[in-house]
C-alpha cells in the first residue's frame, strides 16, 4: 500500500466498492484498522501521531470501529484490533455484515447509561 495519503480520503481501496447504506463507514476506518494490525494495543493519540487523523477524531471513530466489533477496548483510550477486524481488512467482512453491537460499555465509558438512569428510581416521565 502506497504511504501517502490523497486528501479527503481519496484512496483506491476495497472500501471504495462498496455501497456504505449504513453511513457509519468513513475513509479513515481502514487506515486505522491497519494501523492497528501493525501495532495491535494502540491509542488514539498515536494514530493522530501517525498523521491519519486529530486524536479527538480517532478516539470517535476508535469507539464506532468497537460498536461494530472490529476493535475491542483494552482499557480506557486502549483498542486492539479483532479478528472480525482483521476479516474486514482482507476484504472477507462487507460493512453492510457489521451490526451494532451491545453499547452499555461505550456508555459506561462515556458516562451516560441511560439504562441505569432509569433504574435509580426516578419517573422518567417528569
Amino acid at each position: 500500500m502506497d504511504d501517502t495519503n490523497p486528501p479527503d480520503g481519496d484512496r483506491p481501496d476495497d472500501t471504495d466498492d462498496w455501497d456504505d447504506d449504513e453511513g457509519w463507514l468513513t475513509p479513515v476506518d481502514d487506515d486505522i484498522l491497519e494501523l492497528m494490525q501493525e501495532n495491535y494495543i494502540y491509542a488514539p493519540k498515536h494514530i493522530e501521531q501517525e498523521g491519519l487523523c486529530r486524536g479527538p477524531d480517532a478516539a470517535y471513530r476508535c469507539r464506532e470501529l468497537t460498536k461494530r466489533g472490529l476493535l475491542e477496548r483494552q482499557a480506557i483510550g486502549m483498542y486492539e484490533i479483532t479478528d472480525l477486524g482483521e476479516q474486514f481488512l482482507a476484504g472477507e467482512v462487507h460493512p453492510s455484515e457489521l451490526a451494532l453491537e451491545d453499547e452499555g460499555e461505550d456508555a459506561d465509558e462515556n458516562g451516560d447509561n441511560s439504562e441505569d438512569s432509569e433504574d435509580d428510581g426516578a419517573d422518567p416521565t417528569e
